[in-house]
């Protein structure tokens, strides 16, 4: 045994080290919170409930990791449990905690049965021959068994690091036996619960209990089954980075296809008490938006997402005015997942801004920054919110809503479109702003603005002519709001700003456009489906 596999003296020392943040990000792994371990415990017992009268039945956990879910069980509970980890460390503590309570831990092993990189034979769930662990087979086979599955199973896409890493070290798990025999292979956490119940579920009485974001269910239709009852939890309780949507939901094994769920939001209080906080309906979402747009005529300068030049693709400057990129559905992050361009973002799902289309597609740059850090980012919205297609173009003849979003997109901090001079020295002028002639000026005017968009107009007037007396504005440029923040509105060396009115009238109209964004635009975000 290598010295960083080297057992801990005791169970505490275990469950320290495996607690330790700098140990979770090593293994790639964390841990379900109790409070919400103890909750879901609801839906496996309403699961128990549904067990004939005379059968037996087992709860399945193929990740139960240091057996975070199983704390808060009875001893009658446990002894029903069958758990497996793959994690040499958590398999050390599950087997302390657990080896004398349940019905099997898998594998029955000694100290010294690991693969490298601190793994245990015979436990990665995903390359069990015919997706079942021989010892879980007798008991899927008992015409007399009920088989309920609770579980909070990993999940990454393709090319992230194996949730299962240990050290840097990534595994290749698209390449799995049980993966190659599943039909969608995009996510690790996916190809569980597939399994699931392509192996698991297949009796009347039995139960898949499953942590995990939604979606599976949402966005790839993995599960057509009728849902018992759900919850959704705060992810951020999870050690995450941010308040994001996690669902824990109890599928039976009858078949149903369902476009929308009802589910039960529990977050975790400053008290650290778990509260109720309403039932959220999370509908599906059947059509990419990104499978609607032009992705020709796409500017040949490559921008970062910053804004400015990474490389130059072509000759030719392109017909589109801009870009804007579309991710499939959900964002892996909003404030790089937002934002206009005037080049190429160079992302698969980047589409085209022309002259003759922008007045249509900017309400898509609008939907997208709903699920940014200035708008929506609590755990009832973020990755429970997506992006949708389902009824594109229905938008196209309301005037005042293409009106509205324009005028928000074109006056928006995350329009990153700049003039600048490429490396090859073509000169790309800013279109999507309201200075001098631009393309987006002459649009403004065709349309009477309210008093709101003309109090926003207004502000914007008076600070781009502030801008325009500095010494670092450059009059062959047109400038947004983003490119005076980055170019003008500048700080010393005591990070004072250099020009004060100029930062206090950027901030106000920042309020004012996030007010504009929640009174005017939102709903019909939804109503057309943008948003769902």
């Amino acid at each position: 045994m290598t010295e960083s596999r080297k057992r801990p003296s005791s169970a505490e020392d275990l469950a320290v080290f495996l607690n330790n943040k700098l140990t979770q990000k090593k293994l790639g792994v964390f841990y379900t919170p109790p409070l919400y371990a103890k909750k879901a415990l609801e839906l496996v017992r309403e699961a128990i409930k549904q067990v004939p009268e005379g059968n037996d039945y087992v709860i399945i956990d193929r990740c139960a990791g240091s057996g975070n879910l199983q704390e808060a069980m009875t001893d009658e509970e446990l002894s029903h449990c069958i758990l497996n980890t793959y994690e040499y460390f958590e398999y050390l503590v599950l087997r302390e905690n657990f080896g004398d309570k349940v019905r099997e831990i898998i594998p029955p092993t000694t100290d010294d049965d690991y693969e490298p990189v601190g793994k245990v034979k015979g436990s990665n769930a995903l390359n069990w021959q015919d997706g079942v662990h021989p010892v879980m087979r007798q008991y899927l086979d008992d015409p007399k068994c009920t088989v309920i599955l609770f579980e909070n199973p990993p999940y990454s896409g393709i090319g992230s690091s194996d949730v299962f890493s240990m050290k840097g070290e990534k595994s290749n798990w698209s390449q799995f036996s049980v993966t190659k025999l599943c039909d969608i292979k995009t996510d690790i956490g996916i190809v569980f619960i597939q399994s699931a119940f392509k192996f698991f579920i297949r009796k009347p009485s039995d139960a898949y209990i499953v942590f995990s974001p939604i979606k599976y269910w949402k966005a790839d239709h993995a599960v057509n089954k009728k849902l018992v009852r759900g919850f959704l939890f705060n992810k951020k309780h999870f050690h995450a980075t941010e308040h994001t949507g996690v669902t824990c939901l109890y599928w039976s094994s009858e078949d149903h296809t369902a476009d929308e769920l009802t589910v039960e939001a529990y977050d975790i209080d400053a008290s650290g008490q778990i509260v109720a906080d309403g039932d959220v309906v999370i509908k599906r979402v059947h059509i990419k938006i990104a499978d609607k747009l032009d992705k020709t005529n796409l500017p040949t300068v490559v921008c970062n997402f910053n804004g400015y030049e990474s490389k130059i693709l072509g000759d030719e400057s392109g017909q589109g005015i801009a870009s804007g990129w579309a991710n499939a559905y959900v964002y892996s992050n909003a404030r790089l997942d937002l934002g206009l361009l005037r080049g190429n973002s160079g992302k698969t799902t980047a589409f085209s801004i022309t002259k003759e289309n922008f007045m249509h597609v900017l309400p898509i740059i609008a939907a997208k920054e709903f699920l940014s850090a200035n708008v929506r980012r609590d755990y009832k919205g973020y990755e429970v919110i997506y992006l949708s297609g389902d009824r594109f173009g229905s938008w196209f003849n309301d005037l005042e809503f293409l009106k509205r979003c324009f005028l928000y997109c074109c006056l928006f901090y995350h329009n990153k479109n700049l003039s600048f001079v490429a490396s090859d020295g073509r000169f790309y002028r800013n279109e999507l702003c309201f200075d001098k002639e631009t393309i987006a000026s002459k649009e403004l005017a065709k349309h009477t603005l309210n008093p709101k968009e003309q109090e926003m107009l207004n502000l914007w007037n008076a600070l781009l002519k502030k801008a325009k007396k500095t010494k670092e504005y450059n009059p062959r440029f047109t400038y947004g709001l983003y490119q005076i923040e980055k170019e003008i509105n500048l700080r010393d060396d005591d990070k004072e700003y250099i020009y004060p009115d100029i930062h206090n009238d950027i901030q106000a109209l920042k309020v004012l456009l996030k007010a504009y964004y929640a009174k005017y635009i939102v709903k019909k975000l939804f109503d057309y489906e943008l948003l769902k």
